[in-house]
């Protein structure tokens, strides 16, 4: 018996229901939130400070600004301080007054962006006062302590990408305004419970 070769039929096959390319589509809540990340960026901001109603005197000192932002939001952690002038403690006793503070807040600020960029600020946290007293009987040094809270106000200006400098105005309410008084002396001063300070800023972007 001879076997003859049969022909293999070789062509390609194609299946009937090919499996789609699916390509890998975002959410928009997922595009949202990478684009929230990509566009927050850190802040820094050091500034020179004045203020009335803190010191005894007037208040003159600088403060340093840590914070995140983003194109509408800014969230910041502030460190500051103020030296005091100082003041006579009253008409009657010959004494001066002098109280430096320092403080560590928190402030929330919203927004509006453009080459001037406006930033209205809520903020909270701790004062301390390092109270001192001259020229009386016998000189008296005392730290205190505080809670305050209060609101900001700043408009800042683009130098280039990377810098802007603008002013600020901010309203501080001490939640237990310090009074000072001297033992065997007439008279006190107490902080003023709505105390304004102005500020001059540079910030680094």
């Amino acid at each position: 018996m001879q076997l003859e070769p049969t022909a293999v039929d070789t062509a390609p096959t194609v299946p009937l229901n090919p499996a789609p390319n699916v390509l890998p589509v975002s959410t928009p809540s997922e595009v949202e939130a990478r684009a929230t990340v990509r566009e927050l960026h850190p802040i820094v901001r050091i500034g020179a400070d004045g203020a009335l109603g803190v010191n005894p005197g007037v208040g003159l000192g600088a403060s340093l600004q840590l914070g995140i932002r983003s194109t509408h939001w800014a969230l910041w952690l502030r460190a500051g301080y103020l030296t005091s002038t100082g003041r006579r403690f009253s008409a009657a006793a010959p004494g001066t007054i002098h109280g430096p503070t320092s403080e560590l807040q928190l402030a929330v600020c919203r927004l509006v962006s453009g080459q001037v960029t406006v930033s209205v600020c809520g903020f909270g946290g701790e004062l301390w006062v390092y109270a001192r007293g001259e020229g009386f009987d016998r000189d008296r040094h005392a730290l205190l302590n505080t809670a305050a809270v209060g609101a900001s106000a700043e408009l800042l200006r683009t130098i280039n990408s990377y810098f802007a400098i603008g002013p600020r105005l901010d309203l501080l309410v001490p939640l237990a305004p310090v009074r000072y008084q001297v033992s065997g002396e007439p008279g006190s001063w107490c902080m003023w419970p709505v105390a304004p300070r102005v500020g001059l800023g540079v910030e680094w972007r």
